[in-house]
């Protein structure tokens, strides 16, 4: 579970006494150009594929979304 604000993403953990980490924009849009990046170089199998797209577009929409109150 996660919870955004403009600066970054909080993942929550579902645990009480566990410790939640926060991913700021930079730091997700840094794991699009790694996606980018492994794509390019035929890092993933053919199976894979699909898993790594949706990850990926589900951060590009997590970037837009904060990025967008910004543009207003």
């Amino acid at each position: 579970v996660y919870k955004e604000n403009m600066q970054s993403v909080r993942i929550l953990s579902p645990y009480e006494d566990e410790i939640t980490t926060e991913l700021t924009l930079n730091d997700i849009k840094t794991i699009i150009s790694i996606i980018d990046v492994c794509t390019s170089r035929g890092a993933f199998r053919a199976n894979e594929l699909i898993p790594v797209g949706q990850l990926y577009e589900k951060l590009q929409a997590t970037v837009k979304g904060a990025d967008a109150p910004a543009q207003s």
